[in-house]
């Protein structure tokens, strides 16, 4: 079953695996245990993490497009606006 997230979990993953984000990797299950000491997060698995982990790096990843792609098009509109000048 699906469970919310809770501000306090992903803060404490961000805590411990920020360099995974970072890094766009997915860390393994050894670094993946060592988050899971956090008594925070005792009701999540090795696999929850980790999915979380993927989840929010496509996530970033598929903004970082958009974001790229935008700033792209301003820049272009901004050539064309110049260069009628």
């Amino acid at each position: 079953m699906k469970k919310m997230w809770a501000v306090a979990e992903r803060e404490a993953v961000r805590a411990s695996l920020g360099s995974y984000f970072y890094r766009q990797q997915l860390p393994g299950k050894a670094a993946i245990m060592k988050c899971l000491e956090n008594p925070v997060l005792h009701g999540r698995s090795w696999r929850n993490v980790k999915d979380y982990v993927r989840n929010v790096q496509q996530k970033n990843s598929e903004f970082t497009l958009i974001l790229r792609e935008a700033l792209e098009f301003t820049y272009m509109c901004l050539v064309i606006i110049l260069h009628q000048y």
